[in-house]
């Protein structure tokens, strides 16, 4: 019979890293703005800032506008928090990481908040 004396768990871990930012508590307005500058159709509720509202615009951000196209976002639940950016792992092997940085920054513009590292990890029990 054997016996393990190390770290024996059933759990998994996840991570999200990314180039990106945390959004603000105007995300929503934000992109409410880059819509109607776009020419896009969208259907607004009351609580246009409220956390379930601004994942429901970025999920038709990143259908709808094509520098968006390859972005991702992952939600908090538990602070509220929604991480907007686009993952390393979508960059071509010809664009240098400069390059990439840069697009970033462009995209994100509009949201007032300069893009930085985001790295989040957790684990479900």
């Amino acid at each position: 019979m054997k016996i393990r004396a190390g770290f024996v768990s059933n759990s998994s871990s996840s991570s999200f890293c990314a180039f990106g930012i945390s959004l603000g508590e105007n995300a929503g307005e934000v992109f409410k703005g880059m819509f109607q500058e776009l020419g896009l159709e969208y259907d607004y509720v009351e609580d246009i800032n409220g956390y379930e509202s601004v994942e429901n615009m970025i999920e038709f951000a990143l259908e709808n506008i094509p520098m968006f196209s390859d972005f991702t976002y992952y939600g908090n639940y538990e602070s509220d928090t929604v991480y907007f950016g686009r993952k390393y792992n979508n960059v071509d092997d010809n664009v240098t990481f400069g390059e990439f940085r840069n697009n970033v920054i462009e995209a994100l513009e509009p949201f007032g908040d300069q893009p930085h590292y985001i790295e989040e990890a957790w684990m479900n029990y």
